[in-house]
């Protein structure tokens, strides 16, 4: 055992420079596999350098390989057997490993070359992999340690500022790596003092990818994620200028049937008067403009996607004309006579199309 913990130091080493970076999986798997053997010859040997190596096998714990992330969950399992045992240690090193997992979010593929990490002509491909499997490393830490540690939701902790460093990678080219980051977002908002606390981050950089994505795989990803933030963080809209940032495109993917019908009534319900009275006409006019471009949508889409638009239209029109109101007020008085009357015939256009088409009313 004295000659097997002899080598710990030299393969530590080498895991945190190969591990992550060998385009081959089978020789991430191999390092992985051989860190799970050592781990259980000696134990004590790798715990006495967890700021070294638990960057690198917290980060394999996400590589695209499943042998080699499975080899590597294994691993810290057979180590940390228990989950105060796993939560303790994540505490005790939390600022070594979200500083490792901020340099890689740092890297640049002219980096990994000069570091000698990978060839020149795979360091494209590299970085997309390993920019995807540290997002959702991030993913996996703050489920780990948000609901366990309060204090890890601190503004001036080291999880807030890898935070802010992952939501830059939103607005990522690569579509996988924007996939990934929704994914960060989506457990973000599951942590409640973690949300309230990066809400101001999170808010105009999401909702500008939102409403710009357009890679079909990222579509229900994107939508998925803008709500759940939206209903985790109802005054979001209050960190972007919607009359300019949100309402052209929001109106124009309406228009199209881009919006998942599933999404029409929380965005509609996450518009509030404070956010509507900013529409550039007047709330009155934001609503006839909602409805209208939502029913060209339904009217322009696939038959596939029409029960859902119809039935989204329906609900979308109901939650404005009978939301909860002041004691003596209807909706004509609260969006107008005008307005009102565009509204409930925008509900009537949408009961009609269903009657006729024999949608359901709920998608």
């Amino acid at each position: 055992s004295n000659v097997v913990r002899g080598v710990v130091p030299a393969f530590i080493h080498l895991y945190s420079r190969s591990s992550l970076y060998d385009r081959d999986y089978n020789v991430r798997a191999g390092f992985n596999r051989t860190l799970k053997a050592l781990v259980k010859a000696v134990p004590r040997a790798f715990l006495k350098r967890m700021a070294c190596v638990l960057g690198a096998w917290w980060s394999s714990m996400s590589d695209p390989s499943s042998e080699a992330a499975a080899a590597a969950t294994q691993a810290l399992a057979d180590l940390l057997p228990t989950e105060d045992e796993k939560s303790k240690v994540l505490a005790q090193h939390l600022g070594d490993l979200c500083a490792h997992l901020e340099d890689a979010l740092g890297l640049t593929p002219q980096a990994l070359v000069e570091a000698r990490l990978c060839a020149e002509a795979d360091s494209g491909e590299t970085l997309i992999r390993l920019h995807v499997s540290t997002l959702d490393s991030i993913r996996r830490l703050v489920g780990s340690v948000g609901f366990k540690d309060p204090t890890s939701c601190d503004t001036s902790g080291p999880l807030p500022s890898l935070l802010e460093r992952a939501f830059l990678c939103l607005e990522a080219k690569a579509s996988q790596v924007r996939q990934a980051a929704y994914q960060v977002v989506r457990a973000v908002c599951s942590v409640k003092d973690l949300v309230t606390h990066q809400e101001a981050a999170i808010a105009p950089i999401l909702i500008k990818t939102c409403l710009d994505e357009s890679h079909a795989t990222n579509l229900t990803p994107a939508w998925t994620c803008l709500l759940e933030f939206l209903h985790a963080c109802p005054s979001a809209w209050n960190h972007v200028n919607c009359n300019k940032a949100v309402f052209p495109k929001l109106l124009a993917l309406l228009r199209s049937g881009s919006v998942p019908g599933s999404g029409v009534l929380p965005l509609v319900a996450s518009l509030k008067v404070e956010v509507t009275g900013k529409y550039k006409s007047g709330p009155q006019k934001f609503y006839k403009d909602f409805y209208e471009a939502t029913w060209q949508g339904l009217v322009a889409s696939k038959d596939s996607n029409r029960p859902a638009l119809v039935a989204a239209m329906i609900e979308a029109t109901s939650y404005v004309l009978l939301c909860s109101r002041k004691e003596g007020e209807d909706s004509s008085q609260v969006l107008g006579s005008e307005a009102a009357a565009a509204v409930g015939e925008y509900f009537l256009r949408a009961l009609d199309t269903a009657a006729r088409e024999t949608a359901p009313l709920c998608p």
